[in-house]
Formats: structure tokens, C-alpha cells, sequence
């Protein structure tokens, strides 16, 4: 990630100051910048009634040029100037006239590097048309519209009239702590937008995270906001991102959005969506049956998007061997449960074959429901007696599926965590009058999801490991079931994230209540 403008842009530079230089941190190397001798830059730096076409600024060591094009920008961007290098001295100068009564700020954002180590020299000065060099500076804080997390590298503009099209009139880049600070401005009322700037031309592009103030800033003195600026990432176009053959009998599919109430067709034919194995909303396991073609072409169709995706089968994928997995690695709470995903469509189990015993002294354990659904075998039994683990074996020849069989024995050993293991969280809600979006978190990691109608009042996790918990609401306006986050056009802001910081402790064999109001606890 680049450090440039977060340095350089973030710092105010008073009138008749030094430029601002910094070095570059890190490693055992040299990286000392070149650094500019300001007492014989011409004009001096601060220098008002300018009426000029070029800046003269010494170094002391020899320099060289990079991308000057790119690294060097002027605000308001009126001028283009052209650089040269003339032994230790870099010469800016430029064609086009200057506004009158205006201060330009001039970023070399390492325009400038030392011959030895390339090390970058990263600095600003002004200079003014007028009598006076603008000086009002305003500071905000962007986060990240989802986390709230701070935001560094990212492009915070102002401008008279905001477009897509145009450079901001000002500009300035935040710092580690999602800090930035604009300088050099002149009174007046502005349009606040902030994005990614992922190829450092200025302009927010689709493919860039973006946030906006809603309505205009009036600036008549520096001032440092205490509200911060939310970015939501960019929007992604719908599609198929995953597209996996898990041979012989099924595919894995994904996508960047939901494929619950999806049409899949295969080749023009529907899957069975009551035999689709769920992984999240937008990941599942899907039969498949091949026939002789060549290329097979998949196609998603949903409410609010559709993509196609293709993709080949080879004479060893239709050859493969069944299998069957776990679809839970962990340990299974004490009234889960046991989920088994095979890599085909299942057409019968012979379910008095199947048996489980104790890992402890091998003694039998009585099923007491086996159901074979799809490409997934449902299994329970009675674990009142506080078994720690149990072995599945499943002997050979005793499941048909689409495809094949299990031509060998399949053993399985499971965990099992018990209700003294395990806690219950008990939780109500209150002042949120939308649908919303429950996450619980521990250690950082989410742990569950769950969107819930309008009007939901409380909900009980059961089965929770022994651990701190904290919670995270978003507020689903548009009750689609997800997180969307602003857009610019339509004015929205992104959907309101509440997050809980304080954590609630679970014990094993323990009730817990929490309350989670809409005002209060959240950050």
C-alpha cells in the first residue's frame, strides 16, 4: 500500500513554512529522500502576487525523474506542468495562464528520487495569484461503512459541483488513522466525496470504494469534523465466481451475491433446487448428471441478476470414485445434527448396515434416524448418555448413488461436544422498528448470521462454545437480507451498521441474557 500522499497531503503547511519532506521507513537500506534546499527554491515557497510560469527547487544530491506525469499534482488542476532535470535542480514550468486571486499547492508525490536507492522525495509548496495564500484547512475522519474500521490511502475531494469527470478542487489522502486534512482553501460551499483511487488519477471509478457527505459543507473557517465519512466498497456485478466440477456427480457453484431462490439450468435442463446442499446464500452443491457433451454450459437466474458459466468434463472425472465427507469438521453439539456430503446424487442407503459405536469402549450406540436427502445423509442419535466421540461405519456396497457406489468401507469418527460443554445466549432486541441483519462475533471471526423480519423482538443461539461474544446489527431497509452500501446518485448513504462492543461472556451448562438496544451500547 502506498504512503505517499498519506504523508505528504495530511500535513497543513503554514504560510511562509518550510515544504514538508519525509522519508520513507522500513529496512536496513539507505532511505534518506532528497532533500530540497527551500532557501534558493524560486519563487520562495508562500511567495503571493505570483504571476509566473515556473518553480525552480535545488536538491542536495543528484536526482532523476519518476513518472512525472502521474506524481506530480497541482490543485486547482488548471496548470499541467512539464518537469526537467538540470543537475540538482528540478524546473517545473507550464503553458497555460493562471487563475487570478487563487492559491495553487503543488504536490510532488515522489515525483523526485535519489539515484542510489530510488528513495522517494515527497513534498508540497504554494504559491498564490493573489495577495493573500488561502488558508483554511478542514479534517475528517473516513471508516469503512461495514466495520467502521479507519481507512488509510484513501482520496477524501472536495468540489464546487461534484462530478466523476473532473479533478476535486481540493484533495488530500488519510493517514493510517483515517485522517486527512485539506489545505489551502478558500471559503465557499463544497461537495464532500471520498473514494479509493486505486489508479491514482483523481477521479472515482466503478470498480473503487466510495462515500459521500450528504449535502453541502459550508467552509467559512478550519475546522475538524468529528463525524466520519463512510466508504462502501465498490459494487460488484452479480455473477458466478466459483464453477467447480466435484466429479462424478455434482458441482460446486458460488457467487458474489445470493443463489437462494435461483433457476439453475444445466445445458437447458433445471437442477433440483429441493436437492441443492446449502454451504451459505451464495455457495452450494448441486447434483450433477453428465451425458456426452463436450462443454456444458451452466446458467443462474435470480430476481435481481443472472450469469452464464461453462466449463469441461474429462474421461477421469466421469470415472471418479464416490466419496463421502463430514460436512462439519468441528466437534457436533450435543442435539446436532451429523451431516454427510457425498460428491454425487444419492439414490439409496441400506440404513440397517449402518452402525455406530462408542470410541471409548466400542460399545453399540443405537440410530436412531438416517435419511438419505439429495447428495447428503442425515444422521442422529441418542447422546443423553454424554458420549465424548462415537465411530460411523458405513460398510462397503451399502450406498447407491447416481454414479456408483462406495466400493469401500467408510469410517468416520466424530466428536461430540455435551450440554455441559456448550451455553445458551438469550437475547433481545429493542428500538429496531426494520428488518435486521444479526451477526455474532467472537475473537474477531464471525460465528453466525441470521436475517430477521421486521417486528423481531428476541432470538436464543443454543450450542455456543464457552467464549466472549459480541454482536453486530445491520439495519436492512430494503429487507433483502444483505448489507448494500451507499450510492451517490440515488443520494442513499450506506445501510446503518450498529456495532456492540462490549462482549458477553458464555459458560458451559449456562443461560445468559443480553439486551441490544438501537440507541446505547452500539459504537
Amino acid at each position: 500500500m502506498s504512503i505517499r500522499f498519506g504523508i505528504v497531503l495530511s500535513i497543513a503547511l503554514l504560510l511562509g513554512a518550510c515544504a514538508q519532506v519525509e522519508p520513507l521507513s522500513g529496512g536496513e537500506q539507505d532511505r534518506i529522500a532528497p532533500k530540497p534546499n527551500m532557501e534558493k527554491m524560486s519563487p520562495p515557497n508562500g511567495s503571493t502576487n505570483y504571476s509566473g510560469n515556473q518553480i525552480s527547487i535545488p536538491f542536495d544530491e543528484f536526482i532523476r525523474l519518476n513518472n512525472p506525469g502521474e506524481n506530480i499534482i497541482v490543485i486547482p488542476p488548471d496548470i499541467k506542468p512539464k518537469a526537467k532535470i538540470k543537475n540538482k535542480t528540478i524546473v517545473l514550468s507550464w503553458d497555460e495562464t493562471m487563475k487570478p486571486n487563487t492559491t495553487y499547492a503543488f504536490y510532488l508525490n515522489g515525483a523526485i528520487q535519489d539515484y542510489a536507492e530510488k528513495n522517494d522525495s515527497l513534498m508540497s509548496f504554494v504559491v498564490s495569484t493573489g495577495t493573500t495564500i488561502d488558508s483554511l484547512t478542514s479534517t475528517f475522519t473516513v471508516r469503512d461503512a461495514f466495520s467502521k474500521e479507519p481507512l488509510s490511502n484513501q482520496t477524501v475531494g472536495f468540489y464546487e459541483v461534484f462530478s466523476d469527470t473532473i479533478l476535486p478542487n481540493y484533495f488530500s489522502k488519510t493517514d493510517q488513522f483515517g485522517k486527512a486534512t485539506l489545505s489551502y482553501m478558500k471559503p465557499g460551499e463544497y461537495e464532500l466525496v471520498t473514494f479509493s483511487d486505486l489508479n491514482k488519477n483523481l477521479k472515482p471509478e466503478k470498480n473503487e470504494g466510495f462515500g459521500f457527505r450528504m449535502g453541502k459543507i459550508n467552509l467559512t473557517e478550519s475546522t475538524a469534523d468529528s463525524i466520519p465519512v463512510l466508504l462502501s466498497p465498490a459494487e460488484q456485478t452479480p455473477q458466478i465466481t466459483t464453477l467447480k466440477l466435484n466429479p462424478p456427480g455434482s458441482l460446486i457453484i458460488g457467487a458474489n451475491h445470493s443463489l437462494k431462490n435461483s433457476i439453475i439450468t444445466l445445458n437447458g435442463q433445471n437442477l433440483p433446487e429441493e436437492s441443492f446442499v446449502y454451504y451459505s446464500n451464495d455457495s452450494l452443491l448441486a447434483p450433477f448428471s453428465y451425458s456426452d457433451s463436450t462443454i456444458y454450459e451452466l446458467i443462474v437466474e435470480n430476481a435481481d441478476w443472472a450469469d452464464t458459466s461453462s466449463f469441461r468434463m474429462t474421461q477421469g472425472e466421469k470415472n471418479a470414485d464416490f466419496s463421502l465427507s463430514l460436512r462439519k469438521k468441528t466437534a457436533f453439539f450435543h442435539d446436532e445434527t451429523i451431516v454427510l456430503v457425498a460428491n454425487q446424487h444419492l439414490s439409496s442407503i441400506d440404513i440397517p448396515s449402518v452402525t455406530l459405536m462408542n470410541a471409548a469402549d466400542s460399545s453399540a450406540i443405537p440410530i436412531w434416524r438416517i435419511k438419505p436427502r439429495g447428495a447428503t445423509i442425515e444422521l442422529d442419535f441418542d447422546r443423553k448418555s454424554e458420549i465424548k466421540s462415537v465411530w460411523l461405519k458405513i460398510p462397503a456396497f451399502t450406498i447407491l448413488a447416481e454414479h456408483n457406489r462406495n466400493e469401500d468401507t467408510l469410517l468416520f469418527k466424530i466428536d461430540c461436544l455435551t450440554a455441559k460443554e456448550v451455553g445458551v445466549l438469550n437475547v433481545q432486541f429493542e428500538g429496531y422498528e426494520t428488518a435486521i441483519i444479526v451477526d455474532l462475533v467472537s475473537k474477531g471471526k464471525l460465528v453466525n448470521r441470521i436475517a430477521f423480519e421486521k417486528g423481531t423482538e428476541s432470538h436464543t443461539y443454543k450450542n455456543l462454545t464457552p467464549g466472549e461474544y459480541s454482536f453486530r446489527i445491520t439495519i436492512d431497509e430494503n429487507e433483502n437480507g444483505r448489507w448494500d452500501g451507499g450510492g451517490y446518485s440515488k443520494q442513499k448513504l450506506p445501510e446503518d451498521v450498529r456495532i456492540y462492543l462490549k462482549t458477553q461472556k458464555v459458560r458451559g451448562n449456562w443461560e445468559t441474557d443480553i439486551l441490544l438496544k438501537k440507541e446505547g451500547d452500539g459504537e
